[in-house]
């Protein structure tokens, strides 16, 4: 034991006759009690030995403190008030290891408990959605590319509305006819312009239509 209650009024009524010898016999016999937390030894000799007592009277102390205060019995020399502030303090000691034990246990039930981010990301979840590399990867942006409107204006399947542009990008419906190339090839000799290729005069006729 590190720490015992010492009341003082319990001491002081109990030991008030003693000398100056035997009020410190008996604090030392006190001490050695409850650092040992057992009785002390039933032989009086070593009593004395334990406790430093040398001088005649000190050693007289020791055996009239044992007889008033101490009863001897199987085990030693036994004080009723230290085996019960000694059981006293077990028992405090016991209540304390047993609460830790059940918080120690209570806050590993509640952490196994605890789902962790591994399991709350399931796999099924996981894969039904979908990335966004997955959603535009096959997407292309819509340009004003002229190569395939050329083609087809050239050879005479799509009306020059279809591929006349404003300077907004947006396509104007200018007229519903169909443009032959053989006409629009007349049309560019007229003006002085004889285009190698029918995708040229697609071109050239292009260039003719979004004028103002």
């Amino acid at each position: 034991m590190h720490y015992v209650p010492f009341h003082v009024g319990d001491y002081e009524a109990a030991t008030s006759h003693l000398t100056a010898v035997e009020d410190g016999i008996y604090l030392r016999l006190l001490r050695r009690y409850y650092t040992a937390e057992a009785p002390l030894p039933g032989d009086v000799l070593a009593v004395q030995r334990l406790v430093r007592a040398q001088a005649k009277d000190e050693k007289r102390a020791v055996v009239d403190m044992l007889q008033e205060f101490f009863h001897h019995g199987p085990d030693g020399w036994r004080h009723r008030r230290c085996d019960a502030e000694i059981a006293a303090y077990r028992d405090k000691q016991d209540r304390a290891r047993a609460s830790a034990s059940a918080r120690w246990k209570k806050s590993r039930c509640d952490a196994d408990a605890v789902p962790t981010h591994a399991d709350e990301a399931q796999p099924e979840d996981a894969n039904a959605l979908p990335t966004q590399c997955e959603g535009n990867a096959n997407q292309e942006p819509i340009t004003n590319s002229q190569e395939p409107r050329l083609e087809a204006f050239a050879s005479g399947d799509i009306s020059p509305a279809v591929v006349v542009a404003s300077s907004d990008g947006q396509t104007k419906s200018k007229t519903g006819n169909r443009f032959p190339g053989e006409e629009q090839q007349q049309q560019l000799r007229r003006n002085g312009s004889v285009p190698a290729n029918a995708a040229d005069v697609a071109e050239a006729m292009f260039a003719e239509a979004g004028k103002p």
